[in-house]
């Protein structure tokens, strides 16, 4: 959210004086020059860029009549919206930056945002581990995470809700929110490590689209990361589909070996966690041909590395809507979920059914002894009506 709009939205300013600094804010913009008059380099472009929103109400006398209201004057009024601006889009898991929507990375974001929410405040917050009593990303962490927007919403969850967190990630809209946003930078004091490594192209659509690093400098520092001092206790991995019988897919061989050598050098270094995250769409066997490249090249090595490793990998994913509708919590189990008889009308489409059915082996995949603890998770909505017709 752009902070002129914040201040309207938290009612600092109203809207007559947003009007009259967003008209303020465009006065450089000429009405009768076009860019065919001055697009070339030797142009001062300076003088047709938009001031920024918090100069110009500094500069404006409803600058002064805002901070009146507050009892500030404009120096501490902008200081502290400011700061205010920050940490909502923090404590709101929103980014602060714009992405353009031309790329896949930049479309993802905003794609299934709030199920995204959810799921990185599931993994940061929420209390599914040793008896209810720890979450799965905790204080003093360690914590790998690579490209995908997913995973983005999962660091910024981690910056919102974790203390003493240390960061290595190659997700470009993470890295760029942790320069943007002093909230996330602070949250994230302990460290803070790039992967460095080759962009990716689509030779189709002659742009970049995953939003992260690729090829062997990034498999390789991946794999440090992991495995050295500090070594990881926790890796994060977002997945373009993910099924009982197939496992993880990738979107193409660029993200198919950044994604394998990360979970191969976990498995290796003994992490803690190894987490999928997901949405309800990527669980479906009818969308399968959409998922990509398989990163098992069997059933039966999926199969087998689960088998062996089950008290390491996590599933977080948000269910289909009518599931947030219906069941209110992870209650009833997942096992004891009854689809088939049902009178609920939303409950009886074909993507529900495949969704549950997708769930229930999951769990039982992944259902831990003698605790008997899941580690399939729902991310469920806690009851706000506006929230659910956000997903719908």
């Amino acid at each position: 959210m752009q902070f002129g709009n914040f201040l309207l939205q938290r009612q600092k300013i109203n809207w007559e004086e947003y009007k009259k600094l967003l008209t303020e804010q465009h006065s450089h913009i000429s009405r009768s020059q076009t860019f065919n008059n001055f697009l070339d380099v030797s142009y001062d472009l300076s003088k047709r860029r938009l001031h920024p929103f918090g100069e110009v109400l500094r500069h404006h006398k409803i600058g002064q009549i805002a901070a009146d209201r507050f009892g500030q004057t404009v120096d501490e009024f902008l200081k502290t919206s400011v700061e205010e601006w920050w940490q909502w889009h923090l404590d709101s898991l929103e980014p602060l930056g714009i992405y353009s929507t031309a790329s896949r990375y930049g479309t993802q974001l905003y794609e299934r945002q709030l199920e995204k929410k959810l799921v990185g405040r599931l993994i940061a917050n929420s209390k599914v581990r040793a008896n209810g009593t720890a979450s799965i990303v905790r204080d003093g962490d360690n914590v790998v995470i690579p490209d995908g927007s997913s995973c983005t919403y999962a660091g910024l969850a981690i910056a919102s809700f974790r203390k003493n967190v240390r960061i290595t990630t190659s997700n470009d809209v993470l890295i760029r929110e942790m320069r943007d946003n002093p909230c996330v930078a602070r949250a994230f004091h302990r460290g803070f490590s790039i992967i460095g490594g080759d962009a990716d192209f689509d030779a189709n659509l002659q742009c970049t689209q995953h939003g992260g690093t690729f090829k062997t400098d990034a498999e390789n520092q991946f794999e440090r990361a992991i495995s050295h001092d500090p070594q990881a206790t926790v890796v994060i991995i977002s997945v373009n589909g993910l099924l009982p019988d197939d496992g993880p897919f990738s979107k193409d061989g660029d993200t198919y070996a950044v994604k394998k050598q990360i979970i191969d050098s976990a498995l290796e270094a003994n992490v803690r966690e190894i987490v999928f995250i997901a949405d309800y769409h990527k669980h479906l066997q009818n969308n399968r041909s959409n998922y990509g490249i398989p990163i098992y090249a069997t059933a039966k090595e999926w199969r087998s590395t689960i088998e062996k490793n089950y008290e390491r990998f996590s599933i977080a994913t948000s269910p289909p809507p009518a599931i947030h509708s219906h069941f209110k919590s992870i209650e009833p189990n997942i096992q004891d979920r009854d689809i088939i008889s049902t009178d609920i009308k939303e409950l009886k489409a074909p993507s529900i059914r495949d969704y549950v059915q997708a769930a229930k082996a999951f769990d039982s995949m992944l259902r831990s002894t003698p605790m008997n603890e899941s580690r399939f998770h729902e991310a469920i909505i806690d009851g706000n009506s506006e929230q659910l017709s956000q997903l719908n």
